[in-house]
């Protein structure tokens, strides 16, 4: 006997994994040692994201989405982990770098960012429809320029005649904002393991032991702790990061709040939520801007929501006579 009939859902959960050959590719592909360290970087990602899901709680309902070139959709939610690991083999290699001198870099690291600001954007506007919390598991190789405006300020770049890059603050706004309508919670997994990391201010990779990791392990943490999810990183075993992130974002109560006296002043503020029980940890989002809500709407996302809602499961069955 032989069914398509998809086990329940494990959970009301749904889980995005996000390839990111955008932010793990070569600063300069002229060098070959730069796109040996991608190509392991990416390769790893690959390997990690299909043993996860040969081995996923059966109905783990998932979909599979790569950065590249640009946004693209290789697999809608499905829990059948044949149909998902194979969309996992068809992401490409990114090898376009051409951060042949810092002008090039800078030039580059701006249009990565916005890329990838874009197409987080883009994510929340394709679930937004779906009820229900989204959990992103995105395998990058750290984003500090967007996150810590300190850090744009250390390459010497060309900015319209300004040092460094520019100022992402009121895009990363808007993106949380976006993130957060959709009830998308971000956990960023480490996609080079405990191996090298692109440099996040400059061509080139860097090692553990550099200051630059610290930024590096910091960008995941604060996307993490403004959408709700939790970092994983520090660990060649990306399947394991990734099942315990299907894990912590499994279970989810859905809280509003309305302030008093709400100015949209963009002003940054902070969120605590306490329980009665001490051993039990909270994940939740921490903070919050007051930016007005319509600010943030979403452009018309290039995703197809329709691609991305889940599909009921068929019935049909058949036997072998």
């Amino acid at each position: 006997m032989y069914t398509n009939l998809q086990p329940p859902p494990s959970s009301s959960a749904l889980n995005i994994l996000l390839l990111d050959g955008l932010n793990t590719a070569p600063p300069d592909a002229t060098n070959p040692d730069q796109v040996s360290q991608s190509f392991v970087i990416q390769t790893r990602v690959k390997q990690g994201a299909a043993k996860y899901l040969t081995t996923m709680t059966p109905g783990t309902r998932v979909a599979v989405l790569g950065l590249s070139r640009s946004l693209r959709i290789l697999q809608e939610f499905s829990a059948d982990p044949n149909l998902l690991s194979a969309a996992v083999d068809t992401m490409d290699t990114n090898m376009d770098g051409r951060a042949s001198t810092p002008a090039m870099w800078c030039a580059q690291q701006d249009m990565h960012n916005r890329m990838t600001l874009e197409a987080l954007n883009q994510i929340a506007a394709s679930v937004t429809s779906i009820k229900g919390k989204k959990n992103l598991i995105w395998f990058t190789a750290g984003f500090p320029t967007i996150t810590d405006p300190s850090v744009t300020n250390q390459p010497v770049c060309d900015n319209a005649g300004h040092r460094g890059l520019p100022d992402y603050a009121a895009e990363l706004r808007k993106t949380y904002g976006l993130l957060a309508a959709a009830q998308v919670a971000v956990f960023p997994v480490g996609a080079a393991g405990v191996g090298k990391y692109p440099n996040p201010v400059g061509s080139g990779f860097v090692d553990y032991g550099d200051p630059m990791m610290a930024e590096i392990e910091l960008s995941f943490e604060s996307m993490a702790e403004a959408t709700g999810g939790t970092a994983f990183y520090n660990s060649n075993d990306l399947a394991s990061l990734v099942s315990k992130a299907v894990e912590k974002g499994a279970d989810y109560y859905t809280l509003t709040y309305s302030p008093p006296g709400q100015k949209y002043n963009n002003a940054h503020h902070t969120i605590k939520v306490s329980v009665d029980k001490p051993d039990l940890h909270l994940v939740y989002r921490q903070t919050y801007d007051a930016v007005d809500p319509a600010t943030i709407k979403p452009s018309p996302a290039s995703l197809s929501q329709q691609l991305l809602r889940p599909k009921p499961s068929a019935t049909l069955t058949c036997a072998s006579i």
